[in-house]
């Protein structure tokens, strides 16, 4: 082989793993030749700082071994992330106790906080970040920098829930305003409490009062929907007095009849101009004193309206029969008193109340004594409209639609009004729909239909309640608690049902508790047994919203410190695919741990951490991690996938790294010595050792390791044996090279040879690349198979130089021996 310097040599820029470098042992001071598949099986351990396998820019930062079985990479001298022996990697955590651990994050501004933080940027490019830590013992937290919000997404539903940057929880809504802002249907089960203490505020429904808090039992009109109250919301014996009806004519349907007028009431001024009696309205009888008329003076037939005078007194016999002519008015003193009845004034006539006068003729209606209203003082039948613009006082039964009224009022119909007044010093006070037979005052309500009761008990405990015929459905006790189906309302507002879900996909109807605002909703109930808040609206997703306008969320905890606080001894959080089963998220004090398809339900799942919405790293089901790709477990072995992969497998942990064309690996330590050490069960087998200029591949060669030393013999002999060659290789048929066939050379130099001639090996392949969803999930397996291919022999040949020296002191030695015997014949 002709002597070549370095720099004239040419490059070789994909080098087998059979070629060989010429490197310098030491001890022995003399050239050998290291395999490049070789190179890398000795390097140093490295540190942080010092990484044995780094970059030429940049020396510390690279990948290093952090202890027995376990491999860091490190950045600006700092170990990042730990791979250990059983497969776990760290990120910031040097022993990881699970597949993916995070440490403390220490960065910028945030280098105080307990979090490990995660940076996302949205499609404007625009970096946020998402901290997951536990700042508490016990405790797992999600913290949003630059005062962003936490929003929660159901599938393509959207947001559901809403943490705001405000520090409240918006459910429905993107804007919340209040600690708890609920857009839509909230329903309490239980007790509705804020801290220890009772609610204090307003429930508002769209901007109205439903119920102020605070109140000592009583209903004021604001609490009162308008248009709401009918007959059977007022008491038979109501009252309700005159004052409170507003001026103006009576309704349409209430008439006055002539029972309602007090005889001899009626004056001319009453009767209206155009009333047009009749004259069939006239009573028979004389025509009042002083009217007169002489037959003998008028022609018959030929008296018109101006031949008589106005004082002309024509007697009643002379009127014909009929109505009398337009124009003819009848004055108070043209009527005998008491005459009028009914049916002689219209239907419309509408006598004005104030038109009465007082008196007692037949002592039925009559201004009272103050003279501010007027009073009824026998059985009135109105078939018509009442108007009363005052007070009005019954002193005996009233009854409305009701010709036979048994109590004060007793009203047949609905009831509009806003205001229903009970007297105080009645104890037990009723409003009933349905049968009057009912006179009893027990909770049997058999028959009686529908009742509202307000009284006190024989304790004097006063109580609202509303009953049905199965008994009392609502109450308000003394202490101004409500109750909904139970008579013991322990908090301010207790609501119980009965009933238990037992399906996946729940309806409203098997629920017992609903809060409703619009079309959405709040369910209270159960679902298989245990408490569960549901929300629901007109679509068939459940959105619920917690704290959309921010505020912290508690589970398991009265005291939140976070946004989303669970505390519990085993903390946990599951994410459920109805469909493939479920991953968990498990934490404590000392570990935070990512389990992927914990319950092992789905085939090929993986965990996957994602930038951009693009899987950078994934650690699949055979704890293999894959970086930079997600198809294969062994990058570039059988194909030219570019990535790294950490193979797990059962003989242990793998490395593959690919690269398109860049040299896939890079080894710096900052300081001459080893770069990679090389150990076989666990005893240093070899290292690569480096200076500022040099790279030498360094076997054990003390001769503490060594016994059955011997001169090596026949140098010459054996090396006659070699076979030089020049060959080029099929890969590469445009280079021929110098070298040697490698079973030729197992007669001469053993050692040197590995592998056996034409040997065979199975190998996997990819046929086909695994397909991933957009989120980097594998949706489709790849297909590998296995093939049949060549082991090759290959050589070192370094080995070759302890032959290659004996050989030449032995023709060293000849040539000695030749050169004396020349220089002794050249002096003879």
């Amino acid at each position: 082989m002709a002597e070549v310097k370095i720099t004239d040599a040419s490059p070789l820029t994909n080098p087998a793993s059979t070629d060989v470098l010429a490197i310098v042992d030491v001890a022995a001071d003399i050239t050998k030749k290291v395999k490049v598949e070789d190179l890398v099986k000795n390097a140093g351990d490295g540190t942080a700082a010092a990484p044995s396998f780094s970059f030429d820019s940049d020396p510390n930062s690279g990948l290093y071994n952090e202890s027995a079985d376990k491999i860091g990479f490190s950045t600006n001298g700092i170990g990042r992330v730990y791979v250990d022996g059983s497969g776990n990697i760290g990120i910031a955590q040097i022993n990881p106790s699970a597949p993916l651990e995070f440490g403390k994050s220490d960065y910028g501004e945030n280098s105080s906080e307990d979090f490990y933080r995660i940076k996302f940027n949205n499609s404007a490019n625009t970096a946020n970040d998402i901290g997951i830590g536990q700042p508490d013992a016990n405790s797992i937290a999600l913290n949003s920098s630059n005062n962003g919000s936490i929003i929660f997404y159901q599938g393509s539903d959207g947001e559901v829930a809403r943490f705001h940057t405000n520090g409240f929880l918006g459910i429905g809504n993107t804007t919340p305003t209040r600690t708890l802002d609920v857009t839509g249907t909230a329903a309490v089960s239980g007790a509705l409490t804020a801290g220890s203490a009772a609610i204090v505020g307003t429930l508002t429904q769209n901007g109205n009062n439903v119920l102020t808090v605070g109140e000592t039992g009583a209903i004021t009109s604001a609490m009162i929907a308008n248009d709401t109250i009918v007959d059977a919301d007022i008491n038979a014996s109501a009252a309700i007095g005159l004052s409170k009806l507003a001026t103006g004519a009576l309704p349409t349907g209430i008439t006055v009849a002539s029972a309602n007028i007090a005889d001899g009431a009626i004056v001319n001024d009453d009767i209206n101009a155009s009333a047009d009696i009749g004259l069939g309205k006239l009573a028979t009888g004389a025509l009042p004193t002083g009217i007169t008329i002489a037959s003998a003076n008028i022609v018959d037939g030929t008296i018109v309206n101006g031949d008589i005078n106005a004082s002309a007194a024509i007697g009643l016999s002379k009127l014909a029969t009929g109505a009398l002519p337009t124009n003819i008015t009848i004055a108070s003193a043209n009527i005998v008193d008491g005459t009028i009845v009914d049916a002689d004034v219209s239907a419309t006539a509408e006598i004005a109340v104030s038109k009465l006068a007082s008196g007692t003729a037949r002592e039925l209606l009559q201004t009272n004594a103050a003279g501010t209203g007027v009073e009824f003082t026998s059985n009135v039948d109105i078939p018509g409209t009442l108007d009363v613009s005052s007070t009005a006082i019954f002193d005996g039964n009233v009854g409305v639609g009701e010709s036979s009224p048994s109590e004060k009022l007793s009203i047949n119909g609905s009831i509009l009004t806003k205001t229903v007044a009970y007297s105080s010093s009645v104890d037990d006070a009723y409003l009933i729909a349905g049968s009057q037979a009912y006179t009893g005052q027990t909770t049997n309500w058999g028959s009686y239909g529908f009742q509202h009761r307000f009284k006190s008990d024989s304790g004097g405990v006063s109580r609202i309640t509303v009953d049905n015929y199965q008994g009392e459905v609502l109450c308000i006790d003394q202490n101004s608690r409500v109750g909904i189906g139970t008579t013991n309302p322990y908090n301010d507002l207790v609501v119980k049902g009965t009933g238990n879900a037992t399906t996946t996909s729940v309806s409203p109807g098997e629920f017992t508790t609903t809060i409703q605002t619009d079309s959405a909703y709040i369910h209270f109930g159960k679902v298989n047994n245990i408490p569960t808040i549901q929300g629901s609206g007109t679509g068939t997703g459940y959105d619920l919203a917690l704290n959309p306008f921010n505020g912290n969320v508690g589970i398991g905890t009265s005291a939140p410190s976070q946004l989303l606080d669970l505390a519990s001894t085993a903390p946990n959080i599951r994410l459920t695919d109805t469909v493939d089963g479920y991953s968990e998220i498990d934490g404590n004090a000392a570990s935070l741990k990512f389990n992927a398809d914990k319950g092992n339900n789905k085939a090929g799942s993986a965990m996957n951490f994602a930038v951009d919405n693009i899987t950078r790293m994934q650690i699949n089901d055979s704890g293999t991690v894959r970086i930079g790709q997600t198809s294969t477990n062994i990058p570039g072995l059988g194909n030219t996938t570019i990535g790294a992969a950490f193979e797990k497998t059962t003989s242990g942990i793998a490395l593959f790294v690919s690269r398109s064309n860049r040299c896939p690996a890079f080894f710096n330590r900052n300081s001459n010595g080893e770069i990679i050490s090389f150990l076989r069960s666990g005893t240093l087998a070899g290292k690569i050792q480096m200076t500022t200029t040099s790279v030498s591949l360094v076997n054990g060669s003390d001769y503490r390791l060594k016994e059955n030393v011997t001169d090596l013999s026949n140098g010459i002999d054996r090396l006659k044996l070699l076979t030089p060659r020049r060959f080029n290789f099929i890969a590469e048929p445009d280079q021929t090279i110098d070298g040697f066939i490698a079973h030729e050379m197992f007669d001469a130099v053993p050692e040197a040879v590995f592998g056996e001639k034409d040997a065979m090996e199975d190998q996997e392949f990819e046929v086909t690349p695994a397909v991933l969803d957009e989120d980097g999930n594998v949706t489709t397996e790849a297909v590998i198979e296995t093939r049949s291919v060549i082991s090759p022999q290959g050589i070192d040949q370094g080995k070759l130089v302890p032959l290659l020296t004996a050989a030449l002191q032995e023709a060293i030695a000849k040539i000695e021996t030749l050169e004396t015997k020349v220089a002794a014949l050249e002096a003879g």
